[in-house]
This record gives C-alpha cells, sequence and structure tokens, in this order.
C-alpha cells in the first residue's frame, strides 16, 4: 500500500504487451527505499524469456509488484493457485508450464519501501510453501533433481540463520544495484 508506481509504467507495460503479442508477462526493476524515504538499492532481474527461465529455476524471476500480464493467458492458467505466501512464485511458474513468454523491462517501475526488518519471507509456513513448489518444478521437469536438492538445502539453511547473516546475504547477494 505505501509503494509508488512511476508515472509512466502502466503506459511503458501496455505498451509493451501490445507490440509483442507473443510476450504474456511483463515486468521491470524496483527501486527499494526505506522508513526515512532514502532509496537504498535497485532490484534489478533477468530481461529475456531465457534468461527469465534460468534464474526462475533457483528464485522468483521477478520483481512480483511490477507485472503486469494479459488476462486471457492468467485465465487458461490456475493463476496463483492455493498458496498464501508465495503465489507469486507459483503464478510465474504456472505460466511457464503453459508456454507462455516473459519479459522485464529495464526500467524501474515502482519504488517499493522495504520492511522496517529489512527482510521478508522467514516464517516456517513460507518455507513449507515454498518446498512444495519446489518439488512442484520438478515434477514438472523445470528443474531436475540435482536442483531440487540444491533449492531444498538452501532454503533449509537459509532460514536457519541469524536475522542479521540473513540480511547480509539478501543485500548481498539477492538484490542487485
Amino acid at each position: 500500500s505505501d509503494d509508488i508506481s512511476n508515472k509512466d509504467r502502466i503506459k511503458l507495460q501496455s505498451d509493451y504487451l501490445q507490440s509483442n503479442n507473443s510476450c504474456s508477462i511483463v515486468g521491470g526493476y524496483i527501486q527499494e527505499f526505506d522508513k526515512s524515504n532514502s532509496l537504498v538499492k535497485k532490484r534489478i532481474v533477468p530481461i529475456t524469456h531465457n534468461e527469465i527461465i534460468k534464474k526462475g529455476k533457483l528464485i522468483q524471476p521477478f520483481n512480483h509488484v511490477t507485472i503486469m500480464f494479459k488476462r486471457d493467458c492468467y485465465l487458461k492458467t490456475s493463476g496463483y493457485g492455493t498458496y498464501k505466501y508465495i503465489e507469486d512464485y507459483n503464478l510465474y511458474f504456472n505460466f511457464y508450464i503453459k508456454g507462455y513468454i516473459f519479459h522485464n523491462l529495464k526500467k524501474v517501475l515502482v519504488n517499493v519501501r522495504l520492511p522496517d526488518k529489512g527482510i521478508r519471507k522467514t516464517n516456517f509456513n513460507y518455507l513449507i510453501e515454498e518446498l512444495k513448489l519446489q518439488f512442484k518444478m520438478y515434477k514438472n521437469k523445470y528443474i531436475n533433481l540435482l536442483q531440487l536438492l540444491i533449492n531444498i538445502f538452501n532454503r533449509l539453511v537459509f532460514r536457519a540463520l541469524p536475522l542479521k547473516l540473513k540480511l547480509f546475504i539478501t543485500n548481498k547477494f539477492l538484490r542487485n544495484f
């Protein structure tokens, strides 16, 4: 509710989807800001379909707050599904299963306020949903057995870390300038 879309965001994305008929989801970069409204970091995501597919095998390849998708494509998938915590990652995967094409614009589309703790998604229920989605990805042959085991290991280890170390890893490796 306190995120701020850039003024030309909707037009940029709508124009992109209309001029690229094969694309079903388009997103972009976000700029994070803190409680003092200071800009902190830009979260850069992969741009091309193939880069997005590759990144999606490890983590959610979109800044979900930025995505725009075609309604008719959404209706042909199981949408967000029943997940409560990782519904955005599940939506992406459901679009992937249908063979839809993805793109991220090389532009900041939304300014996003960081949570007070500086990190989200640390509870046990979030982990359980992540693991379920990893098994769904494996079952649908999106990831192989080795990637499944690596993803499970990474998520289990990350959840066991102290908050300060999670913050360091998130800011150093999971967010880019």
